[in-house]
């Protein structure tokens, strides 16, 4: 963890909500970057092409925009509600946004083991049949902070961009 003031940040599509402490990335206060964004779409075909694909999406449209859109998603959602149902509460690491208690750090089934259970679930769910996804590529960069000076010659508007100007030279 930094210690200074940060933010984390995910890029994510609308149909699912990642955490952005496990996919996003750390940006500290009072710093600068410069990102870019990429996107990767994917579009297979259902059986009985080779590809095989589970089309979560329109699963996740019959579902009133609600539920899994990838074979991980599955498996998640599956251990958020079996948790949820045998400790009232849901353990951190369960990545699938959900609205019940988070449980304490001692997290103690009650019999069954609900990881076990669900992983089951991905050998009946395949690879997505439509997908995007974003990565960042960013690099922080330095902040210029000028401090305007009256001048009887040139208002400060002028003074400002000059001295940006001289700074930029300076860096080349």
């Amino acid at each position: 963890l930094p210690i200074s003031p940060s933010v984390q940040i995910a890029i994510h599509t609308p149909y699912f909500l990642p955490s952005p402490y496990d996919s996003g990335n750390n940006y500290q206060g009072g710093k600068a970057y410069e990102l870019r964004l990429l996107m990767d779409e994917t579009h297979l075909l259902p059986s009985p092409y080779q590809t095989n694909c589970t089309d979560y999406l329109k699963m996740w449209r019959e579902n009133g925009g609600k539920g899994p859109v990838s074979q991980t998603g599955v498996v998640q959602e599956c251990r958020a509600r079996r948790y949820n149902e045998q400790l009232d509460c849901v353990p951190i690491k369960v990545d699938y946004p959900h609205t019940n208690s988070i449980c304490g750090t001692e997290v103690e089934s009650n019999g069954s083991n609900p990881t076990e259970e669900c992983l089951t679930l991905a050998d009946r769910y395949n690879q997505p049949c439509d997908s995007i996804s974003y990565t960042t590529e960013g690099k922080q960069v330095a902040i210029t902070v000028g401090k305007p000076v009256v001048s009887k010659f040139m208002n400060a508007e002028e003074e400002m961009r000059e001295k940006i100007e001289q700074v930029l030279q300076n860096q080349h």
